[in-house]
C-alpha cells in the first residue's frame, strides 16, 4: 500500500478502468487535479466514475470514496467510507 498518498481510479461509461495515478498526500491538498477538479476534462475523457483511496503515513487505508459522473462530467453521487466507520452518501440531482 502506498504511503501518505491518494490513489485515483477513473472508469468510462462501459465500467472498464481508464485511469490510474498515485499523488504524494501534499501534493494532493496543494495542488488542482483536473479529474476531480474539471467537468469539462471528465466530460472529454468520458468519466463516468472515481474511485479514490487515501493512505496515512504508515501505508493505513484513511478514507475511500467513489464519485459518479454524468456524461457532462457534472457529479452525480458521493459515497465515503472513513477509517472510523463513519460514512456520507450525498446525491446531486439535476446536475446532468
Amino acid at each position: 500500500m502506498p504511503k501518505r498518498a491518494v490513489q485515483l481510479e477513473a472508469f468510462d461509461f462501459e465500467g472498464e478502468s481508464i485511469l490510474r495515478q498515485v499523488y504524494p498526500k501534499g501534493e494532493w491538498y496543494e495542488k488542482t487535479h483536473a479529474i476531480i477538479d474539471s467537468d469539462a476534462e471528465r466530460a472529454r475523457l468520458r468519466i463516468a466514475r472515481i474511485r479514490g483511496e487515501q493512505y496515512d503515513h504508515n501505508g493505513t487505508l484513511e478514507v475511500t470514496w467513489d464519485l459518479s459522473y454524468a456524461e457532462n462530467g457534472a457529479l452525480r453521487e458521493e459515497r465515503v467510507w472513513r477509517q472510523d466507520g463513519s460514512t456520507e452518501h450525498n446525491h446531486f440531482p439535476g446536475r446532468g
